[in-house]
């Protein structure tokens, strides 16, 4: 019943997110005040993985089993196995391109698309076209043990590219040129 949960639960049609494609969304409760604002990402027709807002993630666990009822779904928590970083900027394409080799054309990965591939070593990361800051950008998951490796390897490729590590205030700002709501604060 997973497809049937997510309608339930999100404000989005779920019903036409593709195998391979993502949306961002929100879960409310039941009076409509915004429980989080998330990616979900759909890995098959029947398995769906969400990103909440990290200093949301219990609450919106908590949610999710507490709301499932007798529903056929599984809800895991995978939270504290992956690591989570995101590739924002113009040159984000050219400098995830130098450690993977998975095809981040437009064309073969579209906006709010995800594929499975290895980058700078690191095998099965979720690289999503997707991003918080309304310019081209990327979302990596994999697993939490290459999490300070992968942060290495980006900071030294993207050198000659003018990366620059920023933090949660500069997706806040940011997010308003793509009117992304953000919790507790919209």
């Amino acid at each position: 019943d997973a497809v049937e949960f997510m309608q339930w639960l999100t404000v989005n049609d779920m019903a036409r997110v593709p195998a391979g494609g993502a949306v961002y969304t929100s879960i409310c409760n039941e009076a409509g005040g915004m429980i989080d604002d998330l990616l979900i990402y759909r890995l098959t027709e029947k398995c769906f993985r969400m990103a909440p807002t990290p200093s949301r993630f219990a609450i919106v666990h908590k949610w999710l089993e507490s709301h499932a009822g007798d529903k056929r779904v599984t809800i895991i928590n995978y939270g504290p196995r992956f690591a989570y970083i995101s590739v924002q900027g113009p040159n984000s394409r050219a400098l995830l391109s130098k450690l993977t080799d998975a095809d981040l054309s437009p064309t073969a990965l579209k906006y709010f698309r995800f594929v499975f591939d290895t980058v700078a070593g690191v095998p099965d990361v979720m690289i999503s076209r997707t991003g918080y800051s309304g310019e081209l950008g990327y979302e990596l998951f994999y697993s939490a043990e290459y999490a300070e490796y992968m942060w290495d390897r980006l900071m030294e490729a993207g050198t000659d590219l003018g990366v620059k590590p920023c933090g949660l205030g500069s997706l806040a700002t940011l997010r308003m040129e793509k009117k992304f709501p953000l919790y507790g604060l919209d």
